[in-house]
């Protein structure tokens, strides 16, 4: 069983440090989680691993058996994938993807994801709120998973690795190219540029990527409908 110690800092136990240490850790991951269930996922994260470094000094043999169990639920109990309501595309092949995506005169916003990303989980339900805010006809909104077909990765340069910092990523497309993204970006020349990524937030996402003003008719059709309403006022005047 646990017993007291004489290893002190600032006045607290070992246990209490440990606890002290993953409560920090989780408070400098704290600006980065941006939905309740990341939140709560990851405060459970971490009071695991509290419970295993506990029972590691407790008992070995504990420990072993904890982290038994700690890895079966890891790999077979997943959290649930995001069912609820949406406007978007999800693509199930490239071709259909490069289809829709490069057609003229349209814009689309890409979700590109995994899932197996815990990230791409909690984010899941932010990006299908913005498509029933934000999509129409002006601005479609899709998703692929870039773990199941890496030749979308690929064209982006998107890293899929399991410590990949870039998923989830939002693509902006117009006319079949790239014209904006999130995190924007891709390889270390981005970071020496001085890019700093942005969380992907609800808010961050509107401003940054002026989701108001991208669903909005295009000018030059603006101006083309308000020249043929003229002309034909001219007409009947006439």
């Amino acid at each position: 069983s646990l017993q007291a110690t004489d290893m002190m800092s600032f006045g607290l136990s070992r246990e209490q440090q440990i606890f002290a240490c993953a409560f920090v850790f989780y408070l400098v991951k704290l600006p980065h989680m941006v939905t309740n269930d990341a939140r709560i996922a990851n405060l459970f994260l971490y009071f695991k691993l509290v419970v295993a470094a506990l029972s590691c000094m407790a008992d070995w043999r504990m420990f072993i058996a904890y982290m038994v169990v700690f890895t079966v639920f890891a790999i077979f109990v997943k959290q649930p994938e995001y069912q609820g309501e949406e406007n978007c595309v999800s693509f199930q092949s490239t071709q259909t993807y490069y289809e829709e995506t490069t057609k003229r005169n349209t814009k689309w916003l890409i979700y590109c994801y995994a899932s197996w990303a815990d990230n791409c989980l909690h984010f899941s339900p932010i990006f299908a709120e913005l498509s029933l805010k934000y999509g129409n006809k002006y601005l479609r909104f899709g998703k692929i998973d870039v773990g199941k077909y890496a030749g979308i990765a690929n064209k982006y340069k998107i890293s899929i690795k399991p410590s990949t910092k870039q998923l989830p990523t939002l693509v902006l497309i117009s006319n079949g190219k790239e014209i904006a993204r999130m995190p924007d970006w891709r390889d270390a020349q981005y970071k020496s540029q001085g890019v700093k990524k942005v969380p992907l937030s609800l808010k961050s996402i509107e401003e940054t990527l002026h989701l108001a003003e991208m669903n909005q008719k295009p000018k030059i059709e603006k101006d083309r409908k308000e020249k043929k309403k003229m002309n034909g006022n001219n007409k009947n005047k006439n």
